[in-house]
């Protein structure tokens, strides 16, 4: 008998739905069974209407800046292609350690998750480039605790952009429509 487990992030992701998306509301979150389900990683269900919403995870390791600058931490991402677009939206989960004020250590950490469609996330991979144009094997965002979440590594060609709007309390709507 194998013990069955799943990565943090998802976790923590599908027990935030399923507070935002009870089971009065007829309102399911279920988890594929294989851990090498391609994909997707969590299904948000609507049970009466028989729709199902696919959520892929992306999560990050982040980075203290070790210079003084514009963002305090700084994620990491693994560059990932969609070829197919299957998942319905990409979460991108960024845990971050908070620090006391007066520099005694903490035990505390939080968090910054991002929403994306699909269609989003694509536009938003293909503009993942090096300085010269080339694709990029990682991506990174700079975010402060408060404050804008900006492309850094892979985003230096753009504009700066703000992509503070796909935190995910700003996106349980969007997700909420998708039924």
């Amino acid at each position: 008998m194998s013990t069955f487990t799943i990565p943090y992030p998802e976790y923590d992701i599908a027990e935030i739905l399923q507070k935002r998306f009870p089971k009065k509301e007829n309102y399911s979150v279920a988890i594929p069974l294989s851990r090498q389900q391609k994909y997707y990683d969590l299904l948000l269900v609507k049970g009466e209407k028989r729709k199902t919403v696919t959520i892929q995870v992306k999560s990050s390791r982040t980075y203290l800046s070790q210079k003084e600058g514009e963002y305090r931490y700084y994620s990491w991402f693994n560059y990932f292609d969609i070829k197919n677009n299957y998942s319905d939206f990409y979460f991108l989960y960024m845990t971050y350690p908070l620090f006391d004020k007066n520099y005694k250590p903490k035990a505390k950490w939080s968090t910054k998750i991002l929403v994306f469609t699909g269609n989003e996330m694509k536009k938003l991979l293909d503009n993942v480039k090096t300085k010269e144009g080339k694709q990029e094997r990682f991506f990174s965002l700079g975010f402060n605790e408060q404050g804008e979440i900006c492309g850094a590594r892979g985003f230096s060609h753009l504009q700066k952009k703000d992509y503070s709007k796909y935190l995910l309390e700003n996106m349980f709507e969007v997700i909420r429509k998708k039924f």
